[in-house]
């Protein structure tokens, strides 16, 4: 199909082939905390995208992005 998905336990990478005539990308490089890939999924309706990720552990994640810790920078 017209949408391509790489999930692994640590990224999220979607791309979208020819939609109306352009390419995008969707990626999250380093996410927050580790995923199970073989559990995520990407379901495209009419109007919109649906992304569901499967995290490995339970707890909240404050930020899909990976940041590291501002505290640990100032003491290095």
């Amino acid at each position: 199909e017209k949408v391509e998905t790489i999930f692994k336990p640590m990224s999220v990478d979607i791309k979208f082939h020819d939609v109306n005539g352009k390419n995008y990308r969707c990626a999250i490089p380093k996410l927050n905390k580790e995923i199970v890939p073989d559990k995520c999924k990407v379901v495209v309706k009419p109007t919109k995208v649906v992304v569901t990720l499967c995290k490995a552990s339970k707890g909240n994640w404050l930020d899909l992005y990976f940041k590291e810790d501002k505290v640990l920078n100032v003491l290095n």
